[in-house]
């Protein structure tokens, strides 16, 4: 397809869109979708609008490719919502949507939203939106700019295994337990105002630079852990977290929720600063990343691109693996008796 505008539809049966490339702007805003709708392993050369509509059964957005700018703010999702393994390479925005769908069989796979394994290239926005149920982001990696802010997740929310240059997900309540675990900060880490209402777990995270979770002085901005207190290090699995800035913010509110426990360098008790060569190998990836990035948008030869994007999945494979490596305690460093935990 090249421009193609079908805002303001109405689908009374499924409907199965996937597949389907489209070669200039597209336009699916302010529609209802009373059945399942397909959108998967679809590919956008230009902007793509799919903005204040409903999906009454599941929609399925999974492995698309956004090279423009993709809109999904405001719609409501009754169904369970898919939009993992997809690639974002122009902003994303979510903002202000609401995901319905609760399950109640206790599955971790199984979430009203699911935005696992996606690549943002730019900046993201989940800013306002509502999870019913679960919401998984892990696997992810966020290149450009994260926007989370005034969000709700109330049941199982999942951050895990990101990658994020600057990232807010301030003014957020999370009514069910929240997962950030196994993420990568690549720039600033907002967490201002938020509640969470259910375990809460930052293991094996890695924060590059300074990360809030509120401003000492200023009420407003304290987050606040209601059931429990947050989770940085993972004596099960021994997974810690590790911080690349001395200047963090960890003030929450004690009053009607848990503190965030410290230790004498002021860093959540388990946790640990980047060592100078974790510094210095996060710095050259990173680096490595943005070139092979800009070479692959200056590409024409479509054996160039191919190439160029496998090495950007290598490259990001490569960092979740030393990721993974750096954030795991080694036995002679844990705590006296958590090596039997």
């Amino acid at each position: 397809f090249y421009t193609i505008d079908l805002t303001n539809s109405y689908y009374a049966k499924p409907i199965n869109f996937s597949g389907s490339t489209y070669q200039g702007g597209t336009y699916f805003s302010d529609s209802t979708y009373q059945d399942w709708a397909n959108f998967s392993d679809s590919t956008y050369q230009g902007s793509a609008d799919f903005s204040d509509s409903t999906y009454q059964d599941w929609a399925n957005f999974n492995g698309s490719t956004y090279k423009g700018r993709a809109y999904f703010r405001d719609s409501i999702y009754k169904g369970r919502a898919y939009f993992r393994d997809s690639i974002y390479k122009g902003g994303a925005n979510f903002h202000g949507s609401t995901y319905q769908w609760v399950d109640f069989s206790g599955s971790d796979h199984q979430g009203s939203a699911d935005f696992r394994n996606s690549t943002y290239q730019g900046w993201a926005g989940f800013r306002d939106s509502i999870y019913k149920g679960r919401a998984y982001f892990r696997g992810s990696i966020y290149e450009g700019r994260a926007d989370f802010r005034d969000s709700t997740y109330p049941i199982g929310a999942d951050f895990r295994d990101s990658t994020y240059q600057w990232v807010d997900f301030s003014g957020s309540n999370y009514q069910g337990s929240a997962n950030f675990r196994g993420s990568t900060y690549k720039g600033r880490a907002n967490f201002r105002g938020s509640t969470y209402k259910d375990v809460t777990d930052f293991s094996g995270s890695i924060f590059y630079q300074k990360v809030y979770f509120g401003t000492e002085g200023d009420n407003s901005s304290f987050s606040r852990f209601t059931d429990c207190a947050p989770r940085f290090y993972d004596e099960t699995n021994h997974k810690n977290a590790l911080f690349g800035s001395n200047n963090n913010d960890f003030t929450v509110e004690n009053g009607r929720g848990y503190p965030i426990y410290r230790s004498l360098e002021s860093l959540p008790l388990g946790c640990k600063f980047l060592t100078s060569e974790q510094k210095e190998y996060l710095e050259y990836k990173f680096q490595e990343i943005d070139e092979t990035n800009n070479k692959l948008l200056e590409a024409k030869d479509d054996e160039e691109k191919a190439r160029l994007s496998d090495m950007l999945r290598s490259l990001y494979k490569e960092l979740h693996e030393w990721q993974e490596e750096a954030t795991t305690v080694k036995a002679e460093d844990a705590a006296p008796g958590e090596e039997d935990n």
